[in-house]
């Protein structure tokens, strides 16, 4: 059974304390393994992972009880509280050591890819978006901190895996999630002129995106890892990390821009696979005659797989995304949907697309992609859009954040 514990009855055993809730996890990963829960280690870093969800934000408000109408709140207001949301998980993650007690627990060999994959599952959750300014920042510091850590000797090798697998789906999705985690990073950490953690990503970058080529990996793929050495520098300058890049590069970007001009029909694969770009990033792919979108570098552009987890908070994540699709040969059905001239950004996972729908009511004007559209048409009348749970759940008098971590 305590392997089978959710993130809403961990709120519930907390009263709604996100803060409380992130501390008690963080402490439980640092002891011993209980006899006979061989996966608890597992379980608890998943169930962080939970907490960093939309579904958790949603939870948190109806327990509050502020009298949120969700059929009538814009999407502005509800992302602007999901970004306090996610300021106050970031916080909690520092001050309670969490990235540090989450890679001590995937030292266990048994445990270290799923524990290591919901620590960057969770990340990537609390900072990939351009609101999420302040948890981007905390993030970045930390990781750059420990990154001879959390970088040389977890990430390195994780990636190395996932780019010699990378023609499996699995594999394909989790490596550019990953990407568009650290390009967040980067970006929320350009805002403050931070340079060492680009500075450490350089010749891991550089590595990857050459070993991701050379296997074989989707053209996505190869795209998300060369935006990611973008943004580090790696294309700029003679460092010797990336020599060996840019000798190859010539022949990988003549390569990408082949699979774009036979991709004209499903909309240009640099919105969907580029993370966000720093203004070197940006300046270096247009160099090597990259037209990058603009919605890549100022936009939160993301597969739908960003918020996939095992055991969610609420109902099971969707596991398809429009990019895995393509890969499999696979399109959206698109009848009595709108065909635009233009790529446009979706309201709800932020990938371009020129085949959607405009929404009604409080929707209205909000344009949604093909896909997002239809899982709406598909899904139940009585499934809600933003969260798993009635919004007649019974509320609780306690705050969401009682105990709100520390300014750092």
């Amino acid at each position: 059974v305590a392997e089978h514990i959710t993130g809403r009855e961990v709120l519930d055993l907390c009263r709604g304390d996100a803060a409380l809730a992130v501390a008690m996890l963080t402490e439980a990963l640092a002891t011993p393994v209980p006899a006979g829960l061989p996966q608890w280690h597992v379980r608890l870093a998943v169930l962080l992972q939970q907490l960093t969800t939309m579904d958790c934000c949603v939870s948190l408000m109806q327990r509050a009880n502020l009298g949120i109408d969700f059929n009538n709140t814009p999407m502005e207001e509800l992302h602007a509280r999901q970004a306090v949301h996610c300021h106050a998980l970031a916080m909690s993650f520092v001050q309670f050591d969490t990235l540090d007690r989450s890679l001590k627990a995937a030292e266990a060999p048994d445990q270290r890819e799923p524990v290591f994959t919901a620590l960057l599952r969770a990340l990537h959750n609390l900072v990939a978006g351009p609101s999420l300014v302040e948890s981007g920042k905390l993030l970045s510091r930390a990781v750059a901190l420990d990154f001879s850590r959390f970088g040389y000797r977890f990430l390195a090798p994780f990636v190395r895996k996932l780019a010699d697998t990378g023609r499996s789906l699995d594999s394909a999705r989790l490596l550019r999630m990953a990407c568009r985690m650290l390009s967040w990073l980067l970006v929320h950490g350009e805002g403050e002129g931070q340079s060492f953690l680009a500075e450490s990503l350089r010749p891991l970058a550089s590595e990857w995106t050459m070993r991701c080529n050379n296997a074989g990996a989707p053209p996505t793929s190869v795209m998300s890892l060369l935006g990611l050495a973008a943004s580090c520098g790696a294309l700029n300058g003679d460092w010797p990390c990336s020599a060996a890049l840019l000798a190859e590069l010539p022949g990988l970007v003549h390569k990408l821009l082949i699979y774009q001009a036979n991709s004209d029909g499903i909309g240009n694969p640099w919105s969907r696979c580029l993370g966000p770009l720093t203004g070197d990033g940006t300046d270096a792919l247009a160099a090597w005659g990259v037209l990058v979108p603009e919605q890549c570098s100022l936009e939160d552009a993301q597969d739908d797989d960003d918020d996939e987890y095992v055991g969610g908070y609420g109902d099971e994540a969707e596991e398809d995304d429009g990019v895995a699709a393509e890969e499999d040969g696979e399109g959206v059905h698109a009848e009595g949907m709108l065909v635009e001239h233009s790529d446009i950004m979706c309201t709800d996972c932020g990938r371009p697309d020129s085949i959607g729908n405009y929404g009604e009511g409080y929707f209205d004007n909000l344009w949604y992609c093909r896909r997002c559209w239809s899982l709406w048409q598909q899904a139940p009348p009585e499934q809600q859009g933003l969260s798993p749970w009635s919004a007649e759940a019974e509320p609780s008098s306690s705050s969401p954040y009682l105990a709100a971590a520390v300014e750092q």
